[in-house]
C-alpha cells in the first residue's frame, strides 16, 4: 500500500511539474506574438520629415528646386509631407526655370500647366520668371511699361541678364536714366561670378523664341556687343 501510494504521489507530482511547463511555454509564446503588435505601434510615430522644423524643411527643398524640378516632382511624389512643403512660395521663389525645357510663350493648349507653374514662379518673385515675362512684355506684346517694370524687379534681385537687358534699355532713354543703365552695365561687368560671353548667348537665345521683327534683334543684339565690347 505504502508503495502505491508512494508511486501515485510521484505521479501527480510528474503531471504537476509538466503542466507548469506548459503553462510557462504557452505565456512565452504568447509574448512572443504580442511583439510584432509592440514593433508596429512604434512604426507609427511621426516620420523623419515630419519631425523637421517647417522652414529647415521648406530651405532644404528650395535648394532642391534650384537645381532640378525633376528632383523636386519626386519629391512631391515621396509622401504627403513633403508635397505640402513644395508648394511653399518660398519653393517657387528659386525653382530652376532652364529654358531649354520651358519656352519664353507657351503656343499650345498643352502647356496649361507650364504657364500656370511659370505664373505662380513669377507671382511669388521668382527672377528668372520674372526676367522672361519682361522679355516677352517689351519685346514681342508691346506692353512696354509692364515689360520694363519685371526686368526691373528681377535686376533689382541680382539677375544677370536682367540687369544687362535693362541696363541696355535705360541707356538709350533719358539722361538720367542713362546713368543707371551704365551703373547696372558696370555692375554686371565686375561680378566675378558672370561670365559675359555665356550671359551675351542666354540673351539672344531667349530674343530667338519671340516674335521679333529681324532689324529690332538685329539692332538689340548689336547694343548688347557694344556694351560689352
Amino acid at each position: 500500500m505504502a508503495a502505491t501510494r508512494r508511486s501515485r504521489r510521484a505521479t501527480t507530482q510528474t503531471g504537476s511539474t509538466q503542466a507548469r511547463q506548459k503553462t510557462s511555454h504557452k505565456r512565452s509564446c504568447s509574448t512572443k506574438a504580442r511583439q510584432p503588435t509592440s514593433h508596429k505601434h512604434s512604426c507609427n510615430g511621426p516620420s523623419p520629415i515630419e519631425l523637421l522644423p517647417s522652414h529647415l524643411a521648406v530651405q532644404i527643398l528650395a535648394r532642391v528646386a534650384s537645381s532640378s524640378l525633376m528632383d523636386l516632382y519626386n519629391s512631391k511624389l515621396c509622401c504627403k509631407e513633403l508635397r505640402q512643403v513644395t508648394e511653399d512660395d518660398y519653393v517657387y521663389e528659386h525653382a530652376s526655370i532652364p529654358l531649354e525645357k520651358f519656352p519664353v510663350i507657351p503656343w499650345s493648349e498643352e502647356d496649361d500647366k507650364v504657364k500656370s507653374f511659370l505664373r505662380r514662379c513669377m507671382e511669388c518673385g521668382n527672377t528668372e520668371a520674372l526676367y522672361r515675362e519682361g522679355m516677352a512684355d517689351y519685346f514681342s506684346r508691346m506692353k512696354a511699361e509692364v515689360g520694363l517694370d519685371n526686368l526691373r524687379r528681377a535686376a533689382a534681385k541680382g539677375h544677370a541678364e536682367a540687369s544687362c537687358v535693362y541696363g541696355i534699355i535705360l541707356l538709350y532713354t533719358t539722361k538720367a536714366k542713362s546713368i543707371e543703365g551704365m551703373k547696372l552695365l558696370a555692375d554686371v561687368l565686375s561680378n566675378s561670378a558672370v561670365n559675359v560671353t555665356r550671359l551675351q548667348r542666354r540673351i539672344r537665345a531667349i530674343i530667338s523664341q519671340m516674335w521679333l521683327s529681324k532689324s529690332m534683334a538685329r539692332t538689340f543684339c548689336e547694343l548688347l556687343d557694344i556694351a560689352y565690347c
